[in-house]
C-alpha cells in the first residue's frame, strides 16, 4: 500500500472493510475485527488512527507490533490465520501498521476466542457483532463445510410438493411420454448464499468450475442438461439463450443470494 493509499482510506472512514485502532487494544479485540473482516470480504485494520480520523501513530515499536499482530491471528483466532503487514511512516513522528485481510479467506466461517467458547463475528456496516445463527449457516454454506441439497426441510410434507415438476422429472428420466412445452414468461431461479470462494459472474461465463450443491448438480445430470463438468453456463445456458432469442442471462450476485434470469 502506498501512502497516497493510506491517505484515501482516512479520507474515506471507517466502512464494512476498513476500521481503526490503537495498537494499544487488547489482543481479543484486534482478534474480533480480523474474524468480522475474513468473514465479510477481507479489508484493512489501520493500527495508529483514531476513530476521528486522526494519526496518532503506533505506540510500540514496528517489529514488536508485527510480532504481536501475529500472535493473536494465530492464537486468537480460529482457523489461524497470517494477515498480510506493513507499516508505512506517516510524519516525522507517527508510523502506521496496517492489518490487510484476505478477500477470499477460504475457511468462513472464521472465530475469536470468547471466555472458554469460540464465537463466530460479523461486519455489519463499520460494526463487529455476534453472528446470527443464519449469518453462521450462510458462511458454512459458502466455505462448502455443509451441503443444503440433502438436508431436510423441517415441518416438510409431501402435500407441499410440486407434483407437476416431480412428474416431469419421471417423464425425463423414465421415459414417460412428455406432457410438452407450457411456455414460459421471464424466469428467475435464485440460490441462498453468496458465491462461494473466489467464484464471480465473470467467472461463470468464461467456465470456472465449482458445484456448491451436489444433490441439484445430480439432478440437472440425470435430465441430460450437465454431464457434471460445471460448464453449464458457458457451454449450455449462454449459447442456448442466444440460440434461442437471442439475448443473454442476468448473472446476478447480491449480498445473500445469486440469481440467474433468463428471459422470454
Amino acid at each position: 500500500m502506498t501512502r497516497a493509499e493510506l491517505i484515501e482510506l482516512i479520507r474515506n472512514d471507517e466502512n464494512s472493510g476498513v476500521e481503526f485502532k490503537r495498537d494499544d487494544i487488547k489482543a481479543a479485540r484486534l482478534a474480533s475485527e480480523m474474524v468480522a473482516l475474513l468473514n465479510l470480504r477481507g479489508g484493512h485494520i489501520l493500527l495508529g488512527v483514531e476513530e476521528d480520523q486522526s494519526v496518532s501513530g503506533l505506540t510500540r515499536d514496528p517489529q514488536k507490533a508485527e510480532e504481536w499482530v501475529m500472535e493473536v491471528a494465530r492464537v486468537h483466532v480460529q482457523p489461524a490465520t497470517i494477515p498480510y503487514w506493513e507499516t508505512i511512516r506517516w510524519d516525522a513522528d507517527a508510523i502506521v501498521g496496517i492489518v490487510s485481510l484476505s478477500e477470499d479467506a477460504p475457511d468462513k466461517p472464521y472465530k475469536v476466542k470468547k471466555g472458554s467458547v469460540w464465537v463466530t463475528k460479523v461486519r455489519v456496516g463499520t460494526t463487529t457483532r455476534d453472528a446470527t445463527r443464519e449469518e453462521e449457516a450462510r458462511l458454512y454454506q459458502q466455505s462448502g463445510r455443509i451441503e443444503y441439497g440433502p438436508k431436510p426441510v423441517q415441518g416438510a410434507e409431501a402435500s407441499i410438493l410440486d407434483h407437476r415438476r416431480l412428474q416431469d422429472y419421471f417423464e425425463r428420466v423414465l421415459g414417460w411420454e412428455p406432457l410438452g412445452d407450457p411456455g414460459s414468461e421471464e424466469l428467475e431461479v435464485a440460490s441462498p448464499g453468496r458465491l462461494p470462494n473466489t467464484v464471480t459472474p465473470e467467472g461463470m461465463r468464461s467456465g470456472m468450475r465449482y458445484a456448491r450443491n451436489q444433490t441439484l448438480v445430480n439432478v440437472m445430470r440425470d435430465y441430460g442438461y450437465v454431464d457434471a463438468r460445471g460448464m453449464g453456463v458457458r457451454i449450455k445456458i449462454i449459447p442456448g439463450m442466444r440460440e434461442h432469442n437471442g439475448t443473454e442471462p442476468d448473472l446476478i450476485e447480491e449480498e445473500y443470494r445469486f440469481t440467474v434470469r433468463l428471459w422470454k
